[in-house]
């Protein structure tokens, strides 16, 4: 099944991360749960939903929502660096692609009307039950070592003991059980995955042990500016992107890929930041989050400290390299937009890997890294506090 339809290359795709999971994980039995991806109404407090839909007496709440964007003056004198331009410009942009993509999408079947809005009821309570069942499985004070483990040694104890990197073989994926003397929760691992539970900077010690480079890494840091602060993971602080050293573990042609926010303090941090690296922008992309019937998530708000229905992604390279792409006209689409409806789960991203993979058919993932990572992807390694967090079979239901 496709899980993406380009309707416009020069603006926008809409994206299919449900799809895109199933596919994934097909040959092992499972597939996501489908409620989690049950995002049929903006996102409110109870409290405002109940009023509006008493108010509307009416069941689909989205139906009344205003799609179009209000600019501001506060808004056109935002700039944000990453983004070459003001926060007006990208939300009227922005607003734009939103009405033309929910034209499309209901067109081709990919968002559907008449879904009866729930406050997206049924998402967050598969959400909850899920959260409440991952296992604790943060390892701040371990260290790591040099060699990979197959997966069929994965447990607590070594995970708490050694604090290893494991590897899934290239044949196919695995269901493994991991627990203790109480309890044992199963999590799904793809084909040819590997990952490490532990600080992000360990990856600077296991590059360089084992003499690995990466040629795709992906970053998404747990910025300080989150509505909802990630528990049990990061400090964010302005030190911890300067701890990880990615030149070292960057191919010379290699990409990087960082999710920011609309912060003006995390467009500089991250400028700055840039510069001790050597690397230079070659493209931001925004993920739109819509709602299953191609709506945004929530209205388009003139403040960059508002919460915005879309997420941004620089990609960048080595500065010399950018120059290359440039003579040779092979820099990726600028400003590409792909909207899609977002899993119910705080900060969980869609797989930017596979997109850049299908909109840049040139591009060389042959080993992709992703840092701070909060899941798996088949062919790629993963580090952080939480590479096993969305793994758990409880996210997921047997086909």
């Amino acid at each position: 099944m496709n899980y993406s339809m380009k309707v416009d290359e020069d603006e926008f795709i809409i994206w299919d991360e449900e799809v895109f999971i199933n596919n994934t994980y097909e040959s092992l039995g499972y597939r996501i749960h489908p409620d989690l991806f049950k995002i049929h109404s903006q996102f409110v407090m109870d409290s405002a939903f109940e009023k509006h839909r008493l108010r509307q007496k009416e069941e689909n709440f989205d139906s009344d929502v205003e799609d179009s964007y209000k600019g501001s003056d506060e808004a056109k004198r935002v700039h944000l660096k990453l983004f070459d331009r003001s926060l007006e410009d990208v939300n009227t942009r922005l607003s734009s692609i939103a009405r033309k993509a929910k034209k499309e999408g209901r067109k081709s079947g990919k968002y559907r009307e008449g879904i009866p809005g729930d406050n997206n009821l049924s998402a967050r309570s598969k959400s909850k039950s899920a959260m409440d069942a991952v296992m604790e499985m943060r390892l701040p004070g371990s260290a790591t070592v040099s060699s990979s483990m197959p997966i069929d040694n994965l447990s607590l104890s070594t995970l708490s003991m050694m604090s290893p990197w494991f590897e899934c073989g290239q044949e196919k994926g695995r269901v493994v059980g991991m627990g203790d003397d109480t309890v044992t929760r199963n999590y799904l691992i793809p084909v040819g995955s590997s990952f490490h539970v532990g600080d992000a900077t360990q990856i600077n010690e296991y590059g360089n042990l084992n003499d690995i480079i990466f040629d795709f890494i992906v970053m998404d840091p747990p910025w300080m500016n989150l509505s909802v602060k990630r528990k049990k993971t990061y400090s964010m602080n302005d030190d911890i992107l300067g701890a990880i050293n990615i030149p070292s573990i960057l191919e010379p042609e290699g990409v990087l890929a960082m999710w920011v926010t609309n912060s003006v303090r995390v467009h500089n941090m991250v400028e700055k930041q840039l510069k001790v690296w050597g690397l230079a922008r070659i493209g931001v992309w925004y993920w739109l989050k819509t709602t299953t019937s191609g709506r945004p998530t929530t209205s388009l708000v003139a403040s960059s400290s508002g919460k915005q229905p879309y997420e941004a992604v620089i990609f960048c390279v080595r500065k010399e390299r950018r120059q290359i792409l440039e003579e040779e006209k092979k820099l990726p689409q600028r400003n590409l937009v792909f909207a899609s409806t977002p899993m119910c789960i705080h900060s969980r991203k869609p797989s930017i890997m596979e997109i850049y993979r299908k909109m840049v058919p040139d591009a060389v993932m042959n080993n992709p890294l992703e840092i701070f990572a909060r899941s798996l992807y088949s062919g790629c390694t993963s580090i952080g506090y939480e590479p096993l967090l969305l793994q758990n079979i409880e996210f997921f239901e047997k086909l």
